[in-house]
């Protein structure tokens, strides 16, 4: 997978918007919709391929490690994520979803699953910029 479209998917598990939480931090439904911006830490294993069918188009799988530096839910801030993702993606714009399992600062955690579509656009120069919906 390029770089620009690894680090999108991990700038976009950062912005959770259907989260399924542990008993204690959930409502009646068991689901509680928040967003977040989180700080990628590591890569634990990442695999990705080229399918073929047109230029770009590539699956991937990865499990990454991520700190949630800011969040509509103060329960959030400054968990520690380790994120399950799977994305589709032509040039860094397609598809994601997921699972993430945050240890909360009281040591309890909270599964999540997320999905939904990203875009990544490449900048003169160079740099990146991504916006995606969950």
């Amino acid at each position: 997978m390029n770089h620009v479209s690894f680090r999108h998917f991990v700038a976009l598990v950062a912005v959770m918007v259907s989260i399924s939480l542990v008993a204690g931090h959930a409502q009646a439904d068991g689901k509680r919709k928040c967003s977040g911006t989180n700080t990628f830490l590591s890569t634990l294993q990442k695999n990705s391929s080229a399918v073929g069918d047109i230029p770009g188009h590539e699956i991937s799988q990865q499990i990454i490690l991520q700190r949630t530096t800011k969040s509509s839910e103060p329960i959030f801030e400054d968990a520690q994520l380790t994120d399950f993702g799977q994305s589709d993606e032509i040039a860094g714009t397609g598809t994601h979803r997921g699972y993430s399992v945050g240890v909360l600062k009281d040591g309890s955690s909270a599964p999540a699953r997320y999905e939904g579509t990203h875009k990544t656009t490449v900048k003169a120069d160079g740099s990146w910029e991504g916006a995606g919906e969950g």
